[in-house]
């Protein structure tokens, strides 16, 4: 199954190599990342797994280099937000991109607290993102959005803000929204922006 890479991280709690997010059930049964493009190139290995999230962190050999300056052409990324953070900015702007779906805008709308799957008795608030287009005429695919967009950064795009609202992932097929859910369990592990 086809993702994209989503931005760099490293851990305030020790001074490991920074983690390259990607969209967890694209790796489901493996740890071994490879190159979307070029399939033979292995390019790192899975560290951890914020399975509620659908986030993967992936260490990156040192020959592979990725960084957060250029992130394709959506806003960079500067800081993870956390729910509180994001439910303050309903009707904010963001942009998100992928190596398959070129520039794709979506609208803050709401947050609704909904139950993930994890451990018994764990909730994790999730975040619902209203998108302008997304799965219509949008950008150079000149269609809809493919499945390698899911794992892509939610960056919020108003005054150049650069904070992360969570990662892609598509929303009833056909539809006009997508949800994503909050990064408080990844920051509360200590992960932020590289």
């Amino acid at each position: 199954m086809a993702t994209t890479a989503g931005i760099l991280v490293k851990s305030t709690f020790n001074t490991d190599a920074p983690r390259l997010t990607v969209a967890n059930h694209g790796f489901l049964g493996t740890k071994d990342v490879f190159h979307p493009m070029v399939e033979e190139v292995h390019i790192g290995e899975i560290t951890e797994r914020f399975e509620a999230l659908d986030v993967a962190l992936v260490q990156l050999y040192p020959s592979v280099s990725f960084n957060n300056l250029q992130y394709f052409e959506a806003e960079k990324p500067r800081r993870l937000l956390r729910s509180n953070a994001v439910s303050a900015r309903v009707g904010s702007w963001c942009s998100l991109d992928s190596m398959s779906s070129g520039l794709v805008f979506a609208r803050i709308t709401g947050v609704k607290n909904k139950p993930a799957v994890r451990h018994s008795g764990v909730v994790i608030p999730t975040i619902e993102l209203h998108t302008e287009h997304i799965m219509q005429l949008m950008g150079p695919t000149g269609g809809a959005v493919t499945e390698g967009i899911y794992g892509a950064a939610i960056v919020v795009d108003d005054e150049e803000d650069g904070g992360v609202v969570g990662f892609f992932q598509m929303g009833e097929e056909g539809g006009d929204w997508a949800t994503c859910p909050a990064l408080d369990d990844l920051m509360d592990r200590g992960w932020t922006v590289l």
